[in-house]
């Protein structure tokens, strides 16, 4: 994995979540649009993402279950973008993480904050987790 910086940080539009696209996919940040500023930024970003390969999934993450609906450990073990409110504003911010499963659960663990400044505060509370899916089953790697 590339670790990518956003170059934008004024809440909300910055490109925090295109910089976890760019870590992930080893690209550079000028290389992936800025997509959440539109309501239909997953839209948007799949049908960017398309020709390249992925497909985009995020689902929304219950900290007390520690699971992910419909999914299971073989599916979801890897890297995957991680969302919530942000430590140093109201917005929400992306930063890249990893899924572990053990025993049916899911475990969440920070990689890489794509803020420039960071200090480890990372997320107030993880939110969503995101998932890069490739479209050709054989370019999988946990």
């Amino acid at each position: 994995m590339k670790h990518v910086m956003q170059t934008i940080m004024i809440p909300p539009l910055g490109n925090c979540f295109s910089a976890c696209l760019a870590s992930m996919m080893g690209l550079e940040i000028e290389d992936v649009p800025s997509f959440c500023q539109h309501p239909l930024w997953q839209d948007r970003c799949n049908e960017w993402l398309r020709p390249r390969g992925y497909w985009y999934l995020d689902l929304n993450w219950d900290p007390q279950a520690k699971s992910i609906p419909w999914t299971t450990g073989t599916l979801v073990k890897g890297l995957c973008v991680l969302s919530g409110p942000s430590p140093r504003s109201d917005y929400h911010h992306s930063v890249v993480g990893r899924i572990d499963c053990s025993e049916g659960l899911v475990e969440l663990r920070y990689v890489h904050d794509p803020y420039p400044k960071a200090d480890d505060a990372w997320l107030r509370e993880i939110k969503c987790v995101g998932l890069l899916i490739p479209m050709d089953p054989g370019r999988w790697t946990a």
